[in-house]
C-alpha cells in the first residue's frame, strides 16, 4: 500500500495512506482524547473531543475521521485545541450527574479520564433539567442508567454495526434523549441477545454489568489476561478479581482473535466458577454410596483397582476419555498415563463424536488435521461458503466476522437444513433435505467442471488423483441431486458459479456436516471443492472445521486419540514409537486403541472393565444414552474427574474434584491453530486440584514418576516430542499466542497453511459415495429429528445452567416444529409435547418456528430435563456389522414422532 509522510507536533512519520490522524497518533503514543471513538466501529466524529489543528484547514478537524495525506501538518495541543476541547467537555458534563468525579466508575470511565486531564469540573453550563434514572429491566446482566449517558452513540452503533442485532436505539431528543429499546421492551424480551457489546463500548458506565461479585473501583481489583473457557474461538479475556472472587470479565480492543468482542457466555456466564455445587473433595463409593475421602485414599483405590484389572484382564480392558475442556498439558498427560502407565491406546475424547471426519480426512487429503487459515481472514474473503454450521450461535465471534463481511459487501452462501439467522442475510440460501450434503456438494463440483470454472494450473501443479476423481464425480447426475436434496438446478448452478468465480473463497462447516454416517465423505467433498478452485494455500481462502469445545483442537494435537500420538504422529510408526519410549522410559502399545463409541460398546459386551473420564459427561453428550447407561452400569470400575457432579459422575466409584480454567495455568489451542495461555486467577474450591496435578500424582502413586513442577514443565516435554510445536515456549505466548506449525525457535508461527507445499508434496482428490442416512422416516416415525447448539448454553450445560443470564434467557428445552405440522397436530406454541424415536421418549415445550421445514424438528442438546441424546443413534449397533469403519453418531438424522401431551 502506498505510503505518505506527515508531521504531528513537529515530528515526521511515514504511514500507510488511508489511515486517520487518530490512528497514526495512537500508533505513535500521541495522546488525543476521544469519547465516541471505538476501534471496532466506523469513524463517527460525533463527540468532537478529538479535534486537532491541521495546517491549511479553516477550522479544527476531528482526528478520527480526517484521513492523512502527503505533507499534512498536524498539531494536537495548541492553545486553541485545548480551549475548544475544554468547552466541548463542559457542555457534555452540563447535564451529567454531579457525583461524576467521585462515582464508582472512577478508574475505568473515559469521560472522567479526559475531564481530569483537561482540568475541569463540569459545572460551568450546569443544566437544571434532569433525565430519568435507572431504567427498570428484569434481565440479570445489563444495567442502564439514563443520567450518565453522554449520547456518544457507541452502544447503539456497536449493536447495529458489529452485532447487527439492532436491539437498542436513541429515543427522545435534546436533553431528554436516551438509549431505548423497541416499544420499551426489556432487554430480556426484545431482540437483544445479552452479548454485552454495548457494555464494552460504553465510555461512562451508563450501560454496565449488573452482577459483579464484589464491589470496588478498578484500581482496587486485580486483572489477569486469560483465554475464554467456552467455544473454540479462543477469545482473549481479562478476568477482574476482588478478594478471590471474579468481579467481571472484559476484553481489550485489539486483542487477537476477538478484538475485544465477546458473546454472552464469554462475558457474563462465569457464575459457575464460585458456584456452591462445585466439587470440593474427592469421593469414594463405599457400601453403595459416594462418600468424601482424602486424596490419599482416592489415589490408593484407583491404583489398586486399575492394577488389579490390568493384571487379570490386560491393559486393553481399561479405557480413557480425555477432554476438549482441559488444557493441552492435561490432555498430554492423560494420553501419556494411558499409554506409558497402563499400556493401552484406548484413549479418546468427546470432540471425536463431533469432528472425527475432520481430523482423519484433512490429514489424509491435505496433510494436517486443522483449520487452514486464520479467523481474521474470514471477513476479507470474497465469498464465504457456510454449510452445516449455525455460526452466529455456535461460534458467535466468527459470526461477527461473517456479519462484518456482509456489511463490507462480501458474498455469503449458506447451506443448512434450518433457516438460521444468516440464511436471511445470505446472497444464496440452499435448504437441502437432511443427510444429502455429499450429493449437493458433488453437484456443485459437477457444475464447476462442466463449465470449466476449475483452476487447471493449481490442479496440475499442486494436486494428485484429479482424473480418477473427475470420472467418479461425473457419475452423479445433477437431476438426481435435485431430486434428493430438494434444491433446484438453477440454485445449485448459481452457488457453484459464485464460489468458483471468486478470487478468494472460504468454507466454514460444522457438525451439520460431520455428525452423519456420511461424515467422512461430506468432508472429502468439501476438500475436493476447495482444491478444484485453488482455494487452498493462499490468504482469505481455505477450510474451517468449526470445532465446538474450547480446546478440542488441542486435545487432538496432544494425542487424545486411539491412533495418534501428539502432533498426529501415528501409533503405527515404529520410529515415532521408539522416540516416545525413550522420553517416557516405558514400553508403548503397538495396536490402535478403541474410539469412544467402541469403548462403550466394549463395556456393554464385558470387554472393557474400567474407564477413566476426565472433563466429559458422555451420559449427556453420547448418542443413545440408554446404551451408555447400560455400559456404565456394567463396568467394574469408573473414575470421573470433573468440576461438578455430572450425570456420568453419579455412576463413578471414585470422583475427583478438578479446577476450572480460571483456577489453573496452561494452554489452549483454538480453532485457527493458535496456542494461547490461560492463567490462574482465583483459587480452586476446597481440596480440588488442577487436572495436570491429579494425573501427575496418580502416575507417581502407580510407580511411574511424573515430577512436573508446573504446566510449563509439561509443555517443555511436549515440545521435545512434537515437531510442529517445537518452536513455541511460554514466553513466546505472552503476546497473543502462536499458530502452529512453529517448528523452531525463530519461527513466527503460520498464519495459513500450504502456501508453498503440502506435507506429502501434493494434496489428494478423494472419491466419495452417496451414502444416505441409515434411518428414514416412516408412518410410525414421520419426522426427521436433528440436534444442535444454542447461543445461550454450552455442551451438556453443567456450566451455563449455573449462569443467571443463560438460564434466564433460555430456561428450558424446546423442540422447533413448523407451523404446518403444529396445526396438523393441534399443538400451540409453548405447549408440552413428547418426541419419540426407536430408542426413547422425552417431553418438552413446542416452539413453533419458521426455521424448520415441514416434517423436520430440531432440539438443543444442553438440557438434562429433556436429554435429546436419549433419542439419537449409536453407530456401533449397525456400523461394524455392515463393515463400515465410520463411527460417527447420527445426531442430525433420526426418525421421530411428535405428539401433543394431553
Amino acid at each position: 500500500m502506498e505510503k505518505v509522510k506527515l508531521t504531528i507536533n513537529d515530528k515526521t512519520y511515514e504511514v500507510e495512506q488511508g489511515k486517520t490522524v487518530l490512528e497514526v497518533a495512537r500508533a505513535n503514543d500521541i495522546w488525543i482524547p476521544t469519547l465516541c471513538h471505538d476501534n471496532r466501529l466506523e469513524p463517527y466524529g460525533g463527540c468532537r473531543i478529538c479535534l486537532v489543528e491541521i495546517e491549511g484547514a479553516r477550522q479544527l478537524m476531528p482526528s478520527c475521521i480526517s484521513r492523512v495525506n502527503e505533507g499534512m501538518v498536524v498539531r494536537t495541543e495548541t492553545e486553541n485545541v485545548r480551549r475548544t476541547r475544554k468547552g466541548v467537555l463542559e457542555y457534555i458534563l452540563s447535564d451529567h450527574p454531579l457525583d461524576c468525579m467521585t462515582c464508582e466508575a472512577t478508574g475505568c470511565c473515559e469521560l472522567q479520564d479526559v475531564a481530569y486531564a483537561t482540568g475541569i469540573k463540569g459545572d460551568r453550563f450546569r443544566s437544571k433539567e434532569s433525565r430519568g434514572g435507572v431504567i427498570p429491566d428484569k434481565n440479570e446482566l445489563i444495567y442502564r442508567e439514563t443520567p450518565k449517558c453522554i449520547r456518544c452513540g457507541r452502544c447503539v452503533r456497536i449493536c447495529e454495526e458489529v452485532a447487527q442485532e439492532n436491539a437498542i436505539a436513541f429515543g427522545g431528543r435534546g436533553f431528554q434523549m436516551w438509549v431505548a429499546t423497541p416499544f420499551g421492551e426489556t432487554l430480556l424480551d426484545g431482540p437483544c441477545v445479552l452479548c454485552g457489546q454495548c457494555v464494552s463500548a460504553c465510555p461512562v458506565g451508563a450501560i454496565r454489568e449488573k452482577q459483579p461479585a464484589g464491589k470496588g473501583r478498578s484500581y482496587q481489583t486485580g486483572k489477569v489476561r486469560s483465554t475464554c473457557g467456552y467455544c473454540s474461538i479462543g477469545c482473549q479475556i481479562d478476568i477482574h478479581t476482588n478478594h478471590q472472587e471474579i468481579n467481571k470479565i472484559t476484553s481489550e480492543t485489539g486483542s487477537t482473535p476477538n478484538n475485544g468482542n465477546l458473546c454472552m457466555k464469554g462475558r457474563f456466564a462465569y457464575d459457575f466458577i464460585n458456584h456452591q455445587d462445585r466439587l470440593d473433595s474427592p469421593m469414594v463409593r463405599r457400601n453403595g454410596n459416594l462418600e468424601k475421602a482424602s486424596w490419599e485414599d482416592a489415589y490408593n483405590v484407583i491404583a489398586e483397582k486399575l492394577k488389579g484389572i490390568k493384571q487379570e484382564h490386560g491393559a486393553d480392558a481399561i479405557s480413557f476419555i480425555s477432554s476438549g475442556r482441559c488444557t493441552n498439558e492435561e490432555n498430554y498427560l492423560m494420553q501419556k498415563f494411558a499409554r506409558a502407565v497402563i499400556g493401552t491406546n484406548n484413549i479418546d475424547q468427546t470432540e471425536t463424536e463431533c469432528h472425527s471426519p475432520s481430523i482423519h480426512v484433512l490429514r489424509d487429503t491435505l496433510g494436517l488435521s486443522a483449520t487452514t487459515n486464520s479467523i481474521e481472514e474470514i471477513s476479507k474473503s470474497d465469498v464465504i461458503f457456510i454449510i452445516g454450521a449455525n455460526v452466529t450461535e455456535s461460534h458467535p465471534i466468527i459470526g461477527l466476522e461473517v456479519k462484518k463481511a456482509l456489511r463490507n459487501g462480501k458474498t455469503v452462501i449458506v447451506v443448512d437444513t434450518r433457516k438460521i439467522w444468516l440464511a436471511k442475510k445470505a446472497h444464496t440460501f440452499l435448504n437441502p433435505q437432511p443427510g444429502t450434503d455429499t450429493v449437493l456438494i458433488n453437484a456443485i463440483i459437477n457444475v464447476i467442471i462442466k463449465e470449466k470454472l476449475h483452476d487447471e494450473k493449481f490442479i496440475e501443479k499442486r494436486t494428485d488423483k484429479f482424473n480418477s476423481f473427475k470420472k467418479a464425480v461425473a457419475k452423479d447426475d445433477i437431476k438426481k441431486a435435485v431430486k434428493l436434496t430438494g434444491i433446484s438446478q438453477d440454485s445449485i448452478e448459481e452457488a457453484a458459479r459464485i464460489y468458483a468465480d471468486a478470487e478468494s473463497a472460504i468454507i466454514l462447516y460444522g457438525n451439520g456436516i460431520t455428525q452423519h454416517i456420511s461424515g467422512d465423505d461430506n468432508v472429502k467433498s468439501l476438500v475436493n471443492l476447495a482444491l478444484l478452485t485453488g482455494n487452498i494455500g493462499k490468504e482469505c481462502s481455505g477450510i474451517y472445521p468449526l470445532i465446538g469445545q474450547n480446546n478440542g483442537q488441542g486435545a487432538f494435537n496432544m494425542g487424545a486419540l486411539p491412533d495418534f500420538y501428539t502432533d498426529f504422529q501415528p501409533v503405527s510408526d515404529i520410529t515415532v514409537r521408539k522416540k516416545l519410549e525413550k522420553v517416557y522410559r516405558a514400553k508403548l502399545p503397538k495396536n490402535r486403541g478403541l474410539q469412544i463409541r467402541e469403548m462403550f460398546d466394549g463395556a456393554c459386551k464385558g470387554k472393557v472393565k474400567a474407564m477413566y473420564v476426565m472433563g466429559a459427561d458422555p451420559l449427556m453428550s453420547g448418542p443413545d444414552t440408554t446404551r451408555v447407561n447400560k455400559a456404565l452400569s456394567k463396568l467394574d470400575f469408573l473414575v470421573v474427574q470433573d468440576i461438578f457432579m455430572s450425570n456420568t459422575a453419579r455412576y463413578a466409584d471414585v470422583v475427583l474434584p478438578a479446577a476450572c480454567f480460571a483456577e489453573k495455568d496452561g494452554t489452549f489451542t483454538n480453532i485457527e491453530r493458535r496456542v494461547q495461555r490461560i492463567r490462574k486467577t482465583v483459587e480452586p474450591p476446597g481440596k480440588s486440584k488442577a487436572d495436570w496435578k491429579i494425573l501427575s500424582e496418580l502416575s507417581a502413586r502407580m510407580g511411574k514418576s511424573a515430577n512436573y513442577s508446573s504446566p510449563e514443565a509439561i509443555w517443555e516435554e511436549i515440545r521435545k516430542v512434537s515437531p510442529n510445536f517445537a518452536g513455541i515456549n511460554y514466553q513466546k505466548l505472552d503476546n497473543g499466542g502462536v499458530q502452529w506449525p512453529c517448528p523452531k525457535a525463530g519461527h513466527p508461527g503460520t498464519k495459513f497453511l500450504y502456501e508453498k507445499k503440502f506435507p506429502e508434496g501434493k494434496a489428494i482428490f478423494s472419491s466419495t459415495k452417496t451414502k444416505l442416512s441409515a434411518e428414514k422416516p416412516d408412518k410410525s416415525y414421520p419426522f426427521i429429528l436433528s440436534t444442535g447448539r444454542t447461543l445461550y448454553h454450552f455442551n451438556s450445560g453443567t456450566m451455563t445452567h449455573r449462569a443467571k443470564g443463560s438460564t434466564q434467557k433460555q430456561p428450558y428445552s424446546f423442540v422447533e416444529i413448523s407451523q404446518k405440522d403444529a396445526d396438523a397436530a393441534r399443538i400451540k406454541d409453548g405447549e408440552l409435547v413428547s418426541v419419540t424415536t426407536k430408542r426413547g421418549r422425552i417431553s418438552l415445550a413446542a416452539n413453533i418456528s419458521n426455521r424448520v421445514m415441514p416434517k423436520q424438528i430440531w432440539i438443543p442438546f444442553h438440557f438434562i430435563n429433556a436429554p435429546v441424546n436419549l433419542l439419537t443413534k449409536d453407530p456401533c449397533s449397525t456400523s461394524r456389522s455392515n463393515g463400515d469403519s465410520n463411527l460417527m453418531p447420527e445426531y442430525k438424522v433420526c426418525a421421530a414422532r411428535v405428539e401433543k401431551v394431553e
